[in-house]
């Protein structure tokens, strides 16, 4: 009893230090420890709203995903760490939401226990007498390789402590457990951000502020400090919007302080914050947001990367007055949608956009370890290699190599330069990503390095991965299974391409045929548009030869650029997604390539499944595609048998042109002129680009006159019409 009573008297000095200096502790314990029992007991009874959990069989808060704790705040996490546990997106986040003096309990079997005593020798202590000699440690390769990078960036941090056999082990550094006094640093920068939120609302209209930071920035809290000044100050409505209400505890609970602070009354009703001099601040969910007839003297978007693209699109759009406050790493509903895709719309649509950023910590202090341990573990930090290679080295000198997982575990440098490649291209590239590029024995890395060179002093350069292609091999799904697909009587995870084939176009052999799905591919910044890009996919398509692949696909956010260069690459567009990716604001499209004869066969019946129901689909859920996209895709694969004109056809379409006849009158022959003359329209450029769109939009896509008008700048549909009998008039004469 006396011994226990020591240990958790060590644990008590331990914590009041760590609470003293605001950084977060971390203690890694087993779930089977008596004295963790009692240490989580005590903590539960003293603040129970501050607690996190995912350990099985405790209460846990409201939800347990990513986008429910975003915004939250936690004294206390209990964080389950096994193999089969470890959710590693809900992992990076949950420590952002860790205040300074908290603690985050990593919970996890017996053998990791072991395994962790030893990662934190020679350093550990239990009182003042070192720790030696750790006996029973297991293999590395019995563990989640991400697990194993997070024990150790971990475990031998000067605020990590040990419980193991019911005793409390500390590091014995104590000389690196110190404060910063940066603290007022990081208030004068919030304040600073405060000012510009407030010049949104009073300055010029159409000139949008981005925030971003790291967790614990204090961003949301800004937010809050602004709305209550500004609201104070003059009667005015704001609207505020947030993936969920839950994520904005810290915008609540600043905006009621500052309210407080400047002696002004108000009342929280529901989702309205109202103010004794008429104003209101008034919670909306995105979608509801984008109902609002009103115009607001300021809307204001917290956690803004975990909002889909398309939803801030509109929002950006509807609105002349508004903050957007967010985290970009990468763990939040939209991965860097919000960074790769929004910023740059946001500049296309407001260019007079600001941006702002929160670089010092506020929650907890600026010595705090556990976040440079998780940025380091998780490659949430990850950056970009500077490179400067010339054109003909990129075309001639590039090396293909697949890189093992062994390799990948071993190489630190080579692993960080391409999750750095693949979160600068790719918006959903997340912390789970990684793990699955640790462990996930079917996905197959391939990179193109460009090889080191000597430099003037005669020292060799190391290589530089310059690109890098993630294949997830698929397929060879059992004669059961795939009829079980067919008749939609399954789902089989990970086999992503032979199983969209075989339930939507009954197509059951393709299930039993080999497929490489191209998950992800990236090519550095500095690199692009010089045919890398292609030279990897040549490379996997020699590499899926000799593997005896049928297919080589992939499904992809169909972006203009994006469908483009898979086109140019001689893939086919095989399926349109029926609905818009909420975190790409696109339409998913599978594009495929078959290596042998059986499986040309297979893609001969999907390509003219896709012709078809693409000309109907335009007319319906795919309308809004860009007119670029919809030009690209039928000049390029659409099918149809040659035809001809005869006379009376042209007689037609000369009165067309003429003014005899009106385009409804004609559309069918229009569009059999367009089928005869489309090798010459894109052999010979008889069109411009406007000239084709517009003549496409008016086949495919089923536009009114007034929308064309409005989308090609025309005075209306006179000249609208005109346009068209300009082109029509100069394919008939060919």
């Amino acid at each position: 009893m006396a011994e226990s009573q020591n240990q958790l008297e060590n644990y008590y000095q331990w914590h009041s230090r760590i609470e003293a200096l605001n950084i977060r502790g971390v203690i890694i314990t087993a779930r089977e420890s008596a004295l963790f029992e009692q240490i989580k007991t005590g903590q539960i009874s003293e603040s129970p709203s501050s607690v996190f959990s995912n350990l099985a069989h405790s209460i846990k808060p409201s939800g347990t995903k990513v986008d429910h704790i975003l915004g939250g705040e936690f004294k206390y996490v209990y964080f389950e760490l096994t193999n089969s546990t470890f959710d590693v997106n809900l992992f990076a986040a949950i420590t952002g939401t860790l205040v300074g003096g908290g603690l985050l309990f990593l919970v996890v079997d017996k053998t990791t226990l072991r395994y962790a005593m030893h990662l934190a020798q020679p350093n550990l202590s239990c009182g003042d007498s070192p720790v030696q000699n750790v006996s029973t440690v297991n293999s590395p390769e019995t563990i989640c390789p991400l697990l194993d990078r997070v024990l150790r960036y971990s475990a031998k941090k000067s605020s990590v402590a040990i419980i193991c056999n019911d005793t409390f082990y500390t590091t014995n550094d104590k000389a690196q457990l110190t404060n910063c006094d940066g603290h007022d640093n990081a208030l004068d920068s919030q304040a600073t951000v405060v000012s510009q939120i407030i010049r949104v609302a009073n300055g010029h209209s159409k000139r949008p502020l981005v925030i971003t930071a790291n967790r614990g920035r204090g961003k949301s809290a800004a937010l809050g400090i602004a709305a209550a000044q500004i609201a104070s100050e003059k009667t005015i409505e704001i609207f505020v919007t947030a993936p969920s209400k839950n994520n904005l505890p810290s915008f609540y609970k600043h905006l009621n302080q500052q309210l407080a602070e400047n002696s002004v009354a108000y009342q929280s009703k529901g989702n309205i914050v109202s103010l004794e001099n008429g104003s209101a601040i008034r919670f909306l969910p995105p979608d509801q947001l984008l109902k609002q007839n009103e115009t607001p003297s300021l809307v204001m978007i917290d956690e803004a990367a975990a909002i889909p693209v398309n939803i801030l699109n509109r929002i950006t759009l509807q609105f002349t007055r508004l903050v957007f406050a967010t985290t970009s790493h990468g763990y939040e509903g939209n991965g860097k949608g919000f960074e790769v895709r929004f910023k740059q719309k946001l500049l296309d649509i407001r260019p007079q956009t600001r941006f702002a950023q929160l670089s010092l910590p506020i929650r907890w202090d600026r010595n705090d370890q556990l976040e440079p341990a998780t940025f380091n573990a998780l490659l949430l930090n990850a950056e970009l290699t500077q490179t400067s290679i010339g054109e003909t080295d990129l075309k001639h000198s590039l090396l293909f190599e697949e890189i093992s997982k062994s390799e990948l575990r071993e190489n630190n440098q080579d692993l960080t330069n391409i999750f750095a490649l693949l979160v600068n291209a790719h918006y959903q590239t997340r912390p789970a990503d990684l793990q699955q590029l640790l462990s996930n024995n079917k996905l197959r890395v391939v990179v193109l390095r460009h090889p080191g060179q000597e430099d003037s002093n005669q020292e060799t350069q190391s290589n530089t991965i310059i690109a890098v292609a993630l294949i997830s091999e698929e397929g060879e799904l059992s004669p059961e299974d795939c009829r079980l697909l067919s008749d939609g009587q399954k789902r089989i995870k990970g086999e992503l391409l032979p199983q969209s084939i075989v339930s939507h176009f009954g197509l059951v052999e393709a299930g039993e045929k080999k497929y490489f799905r191209i998950m992800r591919i990236a090519v550095h910044p500095n690199c692009q548009q010089h045919g890398v890009g292609t030279q990897l996919l040549n490379h996997i398509k020699k590499l899926a030869k000799a593997s005896q692949i049928d297919f080589v696909g992939a499904s992809f956010a169909a972006t203009n650029d994006v469908v483009k260069f898979w086109l140019k690459n001689n893939y086919q567009c095989i399926r349109f997604g029926s609905s818009k990716d909420s975190s790409s604001g696109s339409h998913s499209l599978e594009v495929l390539s078959s290596l042998n004869a059986e499986a040309t066969e297979i893609l001969d019946l999907l390509t003219s499944r896709f012709s078809r129901s693409f000309i109907y689909k335009l007319k319906n859920q795919l309308a809004d595609l860009s007119d670029d996209m919809v030009s690209e895709i039928i000049l390029s694969q659409w099918r149809y048998s040659p035809v001809e004109l005869t006379d009376y056809e042209l007689d037609e379409l000369k009165k067309f042109v003429n003014s005899a006849r009106s385009f409804e009158m004609v559309d069918d022959l229009a569009l059999k002129l367009f089928q005869a003359k489309r090798h010459l329209i894109t052999d010979k450029k008889l069109l411009d680009n406007r000239q084709l769109h517009f003549l496409i939009c008016c086949l495919f896509k089923a536009n009114d006159w007034k929308l064309l008008a409005d989308s090609f700048t025309f005075t209306g549909k006179k000249q609208a019409q005109e346009y068209l009998r300009q082109i029509v008039l100069k394919l008939v004469q060919i």
